[in-house]
């Protein structure tokens, strides 16, 4: 996936100018019941592989005058943060960052889930103190 160009031709005639899987990535999306997007922290912020998806799905967004495709059904949208730190206030951008993007598609902010101390994904899996809802995500995403 390349990055956005900034170009905002999408604003004039409701698709990217790019010829990628995006725009089946979004449509997947839109007939989806749920959406669920985990992020881990890095330097406090989301990756910039996921920034760059946000970017990239503005032709889709309700910020273009243009868009041309909208879910026509409810979606709810569960937000995950995964960090190594233990401040909480990390996890508060990613949460908001994934609940900003959610909005601008139309999607529901369902739950959202943070999880600290995290250095890696079976860490997670082995720990008792977090939720039943850490494994089950996070079995789903490895089934897959």
């Amino acid at each position: 996936m390349n990055y956005c160009y900034g170009c905002k031709k999408c604003y004039i005639n409701g698709e990217c100018v790019q010829n990628d899987e995006v725009k089946k990535v979004v449509m997947d999306m839109l007939c989806s019941d749920y959406i669920v997007i985990a992020a881990p922290s890095w330097w406090a912020d989301v990756p910039a592989q996921l920034k760059t998806f946000f970017d990239r799905t503005t032709p889709y967004g309700d910020t273009n005058p243009k868009r041309k495709y909208k879910a026509e059904k409810p979606i709810k949208g569960i937000a995950i943060a995964v960090r190594a730190g233990v401040r909480e206030a990390e996890n508060d951008l990613i949460l908001n960052a994934i609940q900003h993007y959610f909005g601008h598609l139309g999607i529901d902010m369902d739950e959202d889930y943070f999880y600290l101390g995290i250095l890696i994904v079976f860490s997670l899996l082995r720990s008792a103190s977090h939720s039943s809802y850490s494994f089950r995500f996070f079995s789903i995403e490895k089934n897959s």
